[in-house]
């Protein structure tokens, strides 16, 4: 049996895809077909975070002319800062994930997904050579 892939989720042959994570699932690679790659929706975490980013802004622009003193200022735009901040420092850490799907025997599947750029990108290399393998 070839093994194109193992990984802690994953393990790709010259016949099957196994997906352990978040449940169990075994894909034939015969019977899959039209295999494309999508991004999921972003974490949640990150959107809350840019939404308190966006208030922050709103509300320090908006009482800008109340702002009578430089330590009203100065505080306002730290806290603006540090939002803006938090929230890109969020959507690093949380990157959307990057999806497998296919259609398999009919339905369209996501075969598998993560958020690491590069297990994902060597998991899609391997499922295309083990694909390829079962043309020839």
């Amino acid at each position: 049996m070839v093994t194109y892939y193992h990984g802690h989720t994953i393990r790709i042959t010259h016949e099957v895809i196994e997906v352990w994570w978040p449940d169990y699932q075994r894909f034939a690679i015969a019977d899959l077909n039209e295999v494309y790659v999508c991004q999921g929706d972003a974490d949640p975490a990150a959107i809350r975070s840019m939404g308190a980013a966006a208030i922050a802004v709103v509300v320090f622009v908006g009482s800008w002319s109340v702002m009578h003193s430089i330590p009203a200022v100065v505080i306002g735009a730290l806290l603006t800062l540090i939002a803006v901040g938090y929230g890109s420092v969020a959507f690093r850490l949380y990157p959307t994930p990057l999806e497998l799907h296919a259609t398999y025997r009919g339905d369209d599947v996501r075969l598998w997904y993560t958020r690491d750029a590069l297990m994902f990108g060597q998991v899609k290399r391997a499922l295309v050579r083990a694909m390829e393998a079962m043309e020839n």
